[in-house]
């Protein structure tokens, strides 16, 4: 069996505090995870099941519905993520790509697909999407089998600030 790092990760920058005040950007540690899974030789599939992170800050959902091609996704911070990150945490999609077969790569609007959320733990942070306005187009387009789905996420609280990016293919 096969194992590839695939292009899933969390990288957290934390701020070091002492004595209840926080220390200044220079002191500012960063924490990179990657998951390890066997996969597609290409892209891991869409249809993802409760992915853990191998640090334990969050685990992430994702799956496509095979006749709407709907993606939907959802993640959340576990308890570990909440001692990292803190409570509430506000989560936003910063960049969203959709690369299409022919390796056309289309630029999404991240705000008209998941505005900033926050939310106190527990919670799931979740969305989804069928059809898609992008840059440089006045219609919209829809998902098909072979899309390859980019999503970049900010994730901040009290603690720290983290990046998610997932990256799937839809089956």
């Amino acid at each position: 069996m096969r194992f590839k790092i695939i292009s899933f990760f969390v990288l957290f920058s934390l701020i070091l505090s002492t004595s209840g005040i926080v220390a200044d950007a220079q002191s500012k540690t960063e924490i990179s995870t990657n998951i390890v899974q066997p996969m597609d030789p290409t892209f891991p599939s869409c249809n993802r099941s409760w992915v853990n992170d191998p640090l334990g800050i969050l685990q992430w959902n994702s799956q496509v519905s095979p006749t709407t091609y709907t993606f939907q996704w959802e993640f959340e911070l576990t308890p570990q993520g909440v001692s990292t990150i803190g409570n509430p945490a506000t989560v936003t999609m910063t960049k969203a790509l959709v690369t299409k077969t022919s390796g056309t790569t289309r630029t999404l609007y991240p705000l008209s697909l998941y505005s900033p959320h926050t939310q106190a733990y527990p919670y799931t942070f979740h969305g989804s999407i069928t059809s898609y306005s992008y840059v440089g187009s006045s219609t919209t387009a829809k998902l098909q089998s072979g899309d390859v789905i980019d999503l970049w996420f900010d994730i901040d609280g009290e603690f720290s600030t983290g990046h998610l990016f997932n990256e799937c293919k839809v089956p």
